[in-house]
C-alpha cells in the first residue's frame, strides 16, 4: 500500500497544517486533503486546473527547523477537481528526492 503525503509528513513530534493557495489563502483540513489524496472526494478549491497547496510543517521542540512546501498539482481534465494520482506521486518523489528520503 502506498503512503499518502499526509501520512509521510505527520509524526508524533511534527505538526502539519495545509493551506489552499489558489484564489486566496485558506486553511484546508487535513482529513479533507487525505480524502482528496485517496480520490474519495474532489479537490474542493481548484484554480486554473491545478490544486495550489501550501504545507506548513513544524516541530514545537525544534523551533529552528520549520518547513514550508508550495505544491502545484495538476488536476484531471474530465473532472477538474480530481487530483491525478500519478501527478501527486511524481511530485512526492521529486520533493523527497531533494530531501534524500525514499518512498516505500
Amino acid at each position: 500500500m502506498e503512503k499518502l503525503l499526509t501520512q509521510l509528513l505527520q509524526h508524533d513530534d511534527n505538526r502539519l497544517r495545509i493551506f489552499d493557495m489558489g484564489r486566496r489563502i485558506s486553511k484546508l483540513p487535513i482529513d479533507t486533503f487525505t480524502r482528496v489524496e485517496q480520490n474519495r472526494i474532489p479537490y474542493p478549491l481548484p484554480f486554473l486546473h491545478h490544486a495550489w497547496v501550501g504545507l506548513l510543517l513544524w516541530n514545537p521542540s525544534a523551533k529552528d527547523q520549520n518547513l514550508i512546501w508550495f505544491l502545484k498539482l495538476p488536476l484531471c481534465l474530465p473532472d477538474p477537481s480530481d487530483i491525478t494520482s500519478g501527478s501527486l506521486k511524481n511530485t512526492l518523489h521529486l520533493q523527497l528526492d531533494g530531501t534524500n528520503t525514499k518512498l516505500s
